[in-house]
């Protein structure tokens, strides 16, 4: 995928069907690997927010960007 490029169409729509806003089984490793390391974490690529939102309501110091 080049930068000209969108997330939509056909990956869109297989969103759900591939996990959708479910966290995937790193979602406790990196919320570990957060707590044990000072200052704020990047979520890159954090798409819908997953993993981001999760960890925000836990009180974690984390920021997300994606394209």
């Amino acid at each position: 995928m080049n930068l000209s490029e969108s997330y939509d169409g056909l990956a869109a729509e297989m969103w759900d069907y591939m996990g959708g806003d479910t966290p995937g089984a790193d979602f406790d490793f990196y919320a570990r690997k957060i707590r044990e390391n000072p200052g704020t974490a990047l979520d890159l690529t954090c798409g819908s927010g997953k993993h981001l939102l999760r960890y925000l309501q836990m009180g974690l110091d984390v920021e997300g960007v994606d394209a």
